[in-house]
Order: structure tokens, then sequence, then C-alpha cells
């Protein structure tokens, strides 16, 4: 027994000064003994992982849990192991390979992996350290807090600054403050990263916005606008006069937005905001401007409004009534007669998409509508509805340069308008959920399938069958795991792995990951043991989300 406990202390010492090839040796010997107890097989096979012997483990792991049952499930080994794949991953020259691994680590949500998520941001690729900064989000300690500061200001890729701009503002990290500002005022800098610096500052200090000078500067002026829609009861209307009072249409139509937006105090009792609003609906040639006043107009009762917007939707112009169309959605379920009386009637199949997408979320004459949108899906492309009543602005890839961007935009624009199908009841949702998925099977899909294309997959994507109940078994078997998350869910789910494609692996783990179900310890060490890189990763990281 002294003998153990000699070689468990010699372990220790072998992984603290990182000599792996010794701890290794220590660690075989220690395992073989007949006297090793729980804490030191858990420690034997830490040595094994760290010295990324992933046979040896493997080997051992088996051994060791038929003596000690419990250690089947044991959070401690099991992580230690996934933790060695993940770091891995992040070293491997394979930008996919990097970029799902920093998705793993934001699945996984664990602090010991927070010196993995560091190294990624300073990773060469711009993909990794803009995944890696959202990754921050899930940790925020203040060494990554730190290196988020430091982005900001040194990152040779603007949309990295950008993005370390928004995390800043999310995480509270005031230090950032005077530098947004100074960013914000620059005006050798880009645009957009002018208006995201000034955005983050806001976020940072709202009550800055009542000082600033909106009407010197168009892109803050814009911005102001948005986030006057977004400052609860705290509305300035001074600020809003002035907003109203630039001649620029993009200013005047998110003004008066954010006008709708704050509620009958503003939008329908101030005399000053009816008199300037009414003066726009009038006198605008911009018709999308003319119209959102006209929206306002007929919040207020006041026949004009009306008026205008009907001449909007019967518009034979697509723009003119594609802007009417928004104006009338901008009124949610205020909106939802004149919704129901025109949608036939307009020439533009963005607008009707506006307007029965506002009868579906009023759930109003929801077959009628459901028929529209049930065409809509075949070349779903996006409107004003889908981006402000169903999108979800944390997903989106942001570059239109990135391959098949557009088939992952249609993508998402099909699922959310099937789940919107769903909820509202229409009666042929299936029969379109069907269709929709039968047509886009052969095409890749995901968002990684559309970002990374390094392991070969692409082919083997051209290959897979198009039958329609392939595509939906997946889907339906993903959403009854995330709902159930049960033995015979989880089952379905690993039944169909061997035959999907690679971005429907990925889903699969992640559904495997959240179900937190640890019968799929055995199936994800499988995976960890013998797929891609890339999976290997999404599999560690499903690993520790398990026991989360």
């Amino acid at each position: 027994m002294a003998s153990v406990c000699q070689g468990s202390s010699s372990l220790r010492q072998h992984l603290l000064i990182q000599d792996f090839p010794a701890a290794i040796k220590e660690a075989r010997a220690l395992l073989s003994s007949s006297e090793c107890s729980l804490a030191q097989a858990r420690l034997a096979l830490q040595a094994l992982a760290q010295g990324k012997d992933y046979e040896a483990w493997s080997r051992e792991f088996n051994k060791a849990r038929q003596r000690y049952p419990e250690l089947a499930k044991d959070r401690d080994a099991l992580e230690n192991f996934a933790q060695q794949i993940l770091s891995d991953g992040i070293h491997h020259p394979s930008i996919t390979v990097r970029a799902v691994s920093i998705l793993a680590i934001g699945l996984a949500r664990d602090f010991r992996l927070t010196p993995l998520v560091l190294s990624c941001l300073s990773d060469d690729s711009v993909i990794v350290r803009t995944l890696a900064l959202q990754v921050v989000l899930q940790y925020g300690s203040q060494n990554l807090k730190d290196a988020v500061c430091k982005i900001a200001r040194h990152d040779d890729s603007m949309q990295v600054r950008i993005m370390a701009y928004q995390i800043a503002a999310i995480l509270d990290i005031e230090e950032l403050l005077p530098y947004l500002q100074e960013r914000a005022n620059n005006k050798l800098v880009d645009g957009e990263e002018r208006r995201e610096a000034w955005k983050a500052s806001l976020m940072l200090t709202p009550q800055f916005l009542m000082g600033s000078r909106v009407k010197e500067d168009m892109d803050q002026a814009l911005f102001a606008c948005e986030l006057l829609r977004h400052v609860g009861e705290e509305k300035d209307e001074g600020v809003l006069l002035d907003l109203l009072s630039i001649q620029y249409p993009e200013v005047q139509e998110t003004a008066l937005r954010a006008v709708l937006a704050c509620g009958r105090g503003v939008s329908c009792e101030s005399a000053q905001i009816a008199a300037q609003v009414r003066h726009i609906a009038q006198t605008s040639s911009f018709p999308k401007v003319r119209l959102q006043a006209a929206a306002l107009l007929y919040l207020q009762g006041d026949p004009l409004g009306e008026e205008l917007l009907v001449q909007g939707l019967l518009s034979p112009f697509a723009s003119t009534c594609e802007s009417a169309s928004a104006a009338v959605c901008s009124l949610g379920i205020r909106g939802k007669n004149l919704a129901d009386k025109y949608l036939n009637a307009v020439v533009s199949r963005k607008a009707a998409a506006n307007l029965a997408i506002l009868l579906l979320v009023s759930r109003t004459n929801i077959e009628k509508a459901g028929d529209v949108i049930a065409s809509f899906i075949s070349d779903p492309e996006m409107c004003w509805a889908i981006e402000q009543f169903l999108w979800d602005s944390q997903w989106n890839p942001k570059s239109a340069s990135l391959p098949l961007y557009f088939d992952m935009i249609k993508r998402e624009i099909g699922r959310k308008l099937i789940r919107l199908l769903a909820v509202s009841k229409y009666s042929k949702v299936k029969k379109v959920t069907g269709d929709f998925l039968s047509n886009r099977q052969q095409q890749g899909w995901s968002f990684f399938s559309g970002v990374f294309w390094e392991e070969g997959d692409e082919q083997a994507a051209e290959t897979w069958t198009t039958d329609k109940s392939f595509a939906s078994k997946l889907e339906s078997t993903l959403a009854t795991l995330c709902q159930k998350k049960n033995n015979e869910s989880l089952r379905r789910a690993m039944e169909l792995y061997p035959e999907s494609r690679w971005q429907d692996k990925l889903a699969i783990l992640e559904g495997i990951a959240f179900s937190e179900n640890t019968e799929g310890v055995d199936f994800l060490l499988e995976c960890c043991y013998h797929e891609t890189p890339s999976l290997r990763c999404a599999a560690a990281g499903a690993l520790f989300s398990l026991f989360k």
C-alpha cells in the first residue's frame, strides 16, 4: 500500500512539472496495481489524458470502470479527458476544427477552459476570433474581459473589433468607454465601426444620448432612433423632435418607429409630435417615410392615415407596396384589420408575406395567411416582418462573401416560417414542412456547412439521399430529444448518427449535450475516439455540457 501511495505522490510531481512521459509510466504502473483506489485511478487517467496517450486512456478507463462502476460516469475523469481533446482542437491547423472547438468550449461552459478561450482570441483566423469573442459571454472572467479590451483597441480586423465593442457593452466593461467614445467621434474611422462604437458607448451609458448632438452625425442619429425604441419609458420628447426634423429618409423612418414604440403618451397624446408626424405624412417625397408617418396617424385615429396606407397597399409599384405593408406591420396587432382586408390585393410577394406574418402572429385568418406563407417558403427571402418578428439578431454570419451564405439565410427563414405555421396551427403545416425539407436536404444548409468545408464533406453531402422521410425523421428526432430528454429519444438520435452528414452529426451531438442525459456518455466517448477532428471536439464539448 505504501508503494502505491508513493507512486501517487510521484505521479503528482511529474504532472506538476509536465513531465508527461514519466507521468504516463507512473500512471500505467498505478493502474496495474490491485491496490489502486478510485482517487488514484482518476489521477492516473488524468496523466494519460494530459500526456495525450488517448488509446491507453480508453483501454485503462474501460478496465478501471469494471473495478469501479461509478467511474463510468465520473465527471472529473471524463472532463479531464474532454479538456485535452478540446486543447488539441484549438491548435489544429484546420480552421474548421478550431472553429468547432471554440463553439464546443462555449457549449461546455467550464472555467477550466478559460485558457483555451484566451488562446482562440489570438487565433490568426478572423472567424475563430469572432466566435471566441461570442464565447466570452459564457465565461466573463476578468482576464477574458481584459482580452476583449485589447482586441477592441488593437485587432487588425474591423469586424472583430466591432464584435469586441458589442461584447464589451454586454459585459459592462466600462474601462473601454473613453476609447469607444473617441472612435465614435473620429471622422477618419469607417462609418460602420463608428456607429457600432457609439452604440456600445450608449449601451454602457444611456444617459449620454440626451446630451449628444444627433443632428450633426447621421450614423449617430440612426442609432439614437434604435436606442429610443428600447430604453423603456425614459423617452426624451425633445430628442425625438430633433430626429424627426432631420431631412434624411432613413433617420425619419426609424425615428417614426421610435415614436411608435414610445407608447400612447408620446405617439398619440403629444401635440408637438402629432403635428410633426402629420407634416411628414403630407410633405415627404419618400414613400417609406410618408407611409410610416401614415401608420402613426392611423393609430391616432386620423382618417388621413388609413387613406395613405390603403393607397400604398394598392400601389402598382412593388417598393411602395412593401413600404406600406411594413408600416402596417409596425402597428402590430392594431394593423391586423388592414392586413386581412388587403392581403390578396398587394402586388409584391414580400408585401404579401409581411401582411400574412402579421396575421399569423395575431392569430387572425390563419388558413388564408398560411397559404400565402406556404407559397413564399418555396423560395424564401428576407422581408420586414421576418426581420422584426421572427429573426434572432444573434444568428447572423454577417458576411455575404461566406460560401453558401444565401442558402444559409434561406434555410433559416424557412425554418422560422415553418415554426410560425406550426404554432399558429395551420392545417397544412406537415405538407409544407415535408416539401421544404425535401427541397433543401441536398443543399448545405446549416451554419457549419455554409462556412466550413475542409474535411472532405462537401462531396459526401451531395450524395446523401434527398428522401424527405430522412430529413423529417432527423428534424423530429432532434425536437423530441430536446423536449423529452429520455433514453428512447436519445437512442433514436444515436441511431440516426451513422447515416447523417457532417453538419447533421453536429446537430445530433448538440442535441445530446442539451438533453443532459448521461446515458449518452459512452456514445460521446466513441465519437471522441474515432470521429474526424472537428466532430471529436464537438463530442468533447457535449461531454462537458452533459454534467451542467
